[in-house]
């Protein structure tokens, strides 16, 4: 599956779970913050699999918190 994901160039999102609920097609999705660096999920995608990143974008993606 990973393999799938990297090799289509369209790794998704993922969410953090603040509140535990049910969630139904039509309910609104609102962003609550940015993260410090403000890199896409494609970005640190291709940092994490594919070569040829600056060191600069890489020191970038790890100062990103997990």
């Amino acid at each position: 599956m990973a393999a799938l994901l990297t090799s289509s160039g369209k790794p998704g999102f993922y969410f953090r779970v603040l509140q535990e609920g049910e969630v139904e097609a039509g309910d609104e999705i609102v962003k609550v913050a940015d993260g410090p660096e403000r890199m896409t999920g494609l970005r640190s995608m291709r940092c994490l699999y594919l070569p040829g990143h600056s060191r600069q974008q890489l020191e970038r993606a790890l100062r990103i918190p997990r």
